[in-house]
């Protein structure tokens, strides 16, 4: 029945209308959100594992990377959306977990382009554009010694 529907929607495009104003009616946002998120897979993981070692990635790195793009799929329930990477992120930043917030950000902009850009280029640049790549500020500059400090040192 379903395959009819679609049939004659395609063939004719005054029912072609109809059906897809029904549709954005009674299931709008679905068929909306249905085009921001990617349920991802154990095979994606496996696909982004392949593609890194072939890249010449040592198995530290690989791991590391891994480990990191779990941590957040585990939060967000291996859903990938913006609102759930951005809640993510924000309640990283929030914990003050600032080296994780640098990994993850890394790892998930690497796992966005090495599997889903290939795949959906629509759906990779709605969730690569959501989030930028954290840099921690650091503040272990060391400072350097003034010339009165060198010349008590050399006497």
């Amino acid at each position: 029945m379903m395959l009819r529907v679609i049939a004659k929607a395609r063939a004719d495009p005054g029912f072609r209308d109809v059906l897809l104003s029904y549709l954005d009616r009674y299931l709008g946002d679905d068929v909306r959100s249905a085009g921001t998120k990617w349920v991802v897979t154990e095979q994606d993981l496996e696909e982004f594992v392949k593609s890194k070692k072939l890249k010449g990635l040592a198995e530290k790195t690989i791991h590391d990377e891994v480990r990191y793009i779990k941590l957040a799929l585990s939060e967000v329930n291996w859903v990938l959306t913006p609102e759930g990477i951005r809640e993510f992120l924000a309640d990283l930043a929030e914990d003050e977990k600032t080296f994780v917030l640098k990994h993850t950000t890394y790892s998930l902009k690497s796992f966005l382009k090495t599997v889903l850009k290939p795949r959906d280029p629509a759906l990779f640049r709605a969730l690569y554009d959501v989030f930028t790549v954290h840099k921690p500020k650091t503040n272990n500059h060391t400072r350097l010694p003034t010339l009165k400090q060198l010349r008590l040192i050399w006497q």
